[in-house]
Formats: C-alpha cells, sequence, structure tokens
C-alpha cells in the first residue's frame, strides 16, 4: 500500500511541475510577443542605431589625408547633407589642389556624442559631440 500512496504522490509532484513549466512557458512568450510590438524598444534601438552611424560620420567629417583630396572629399560627400553637402560638392579644382600640397593628414577621433533630437518621422536627428583631432 505503501508503495502505491508514494507513487501516486510522485505523479502528482510530476503533474505539477509540468503545469507550472507551462504556466512559466507560456508567460515568457506572452512577454517575448508584446515586446515585439513595443514602439519604446523600437525606438531605443533606432536611437542606438543613429549614434553609432552619427559618431562614424563625425569621424569622416573631421579626417583628412591630404595626399587623397579627392577620396577625402567623396567621403565627406556621402556623410553630408543640406547646404554643407552642396559647399562640398563645389569645392574648386585651386581648392583641391592647395589642400594637396599642404602634406597635412587630420584625423578625427570622437570623444563623446549624444543625441539631442531624433524624429523617427521625419527621418532626422541632432547630435552634439567633442572630437579629439590629430593633425
Amino acid at each position: 500500500m505503501r508503495a502505491v500512496g508514494t507513487m501516486r504522490r510522485s505523479t502528482r509532484y510530476v503533474a505539477l511541475v509540468a503545469v507550472l513549466a507551462v504556466v512559466v512557458l507560456g508567460a515568457g512568450l506572452w512577454q517575448w510577443r508584446a515586446a515585439d510590438g513595443d514602439q519604446g524598444l523600437r525606438y531605443a534601438a533606432m536611437r542606438d542605431t543613429v549614434t553609432v552611424e552619427g559618431r562614424q560620420d563625425i569621424v569622416v567629417m573631421n579626417s583628412l589625408d591630404t595626399t587623397q583630396v579627392q577620396a577625402g572629399l567623396a567621403a565627406w560627400l556621402s556623410v553630408s547633407t543640406g547646404t554643407l553637402h552642396d559647399q562640398l560638392g563645389q569645392v574648386s579644382d585651386a581648392d583641391k589642389k592647395t589642400l594637396g600640397s599642404s602634406g597635412a593628414k587630420t584625423t578625427g577621433k570622437v570623444v563623446d556624442a549624444v543625441l539631442t533630437e531624433l524624429d523617427d518621422r521625419a527621418g532626422t536627428a541632432r547630435m552634439i559631440a567633442s572630437v579629439e583631432l590629430n593633425v
């Protein structure tokens, strides 16, 4: 008789553990699914991506090897927009030659940067940064 009672308790214990496991799994799946559509998470991921890309673009805009002026200007054009982009596209051949003859090489390094604005609907962002320049 004792063996039958122990077996029933073991079966109940296993069933209880199985039910708890299903409940925990269900709750976890529900939370995961709820987080998948969370706009706050998407915005945070976008903010992080924009911050990384912004830092990289700041490095590009603050770096120039004058032995490769054309490549440097092309890099600047690839990361700039608006009026600055237009101005960079109009650099004269004389200015390019002057830059090339200087023999300087400038490398920018972002020490710290932070987004001050991010408008995902307009596709715009503003960032402030401190940059270390080595010439």
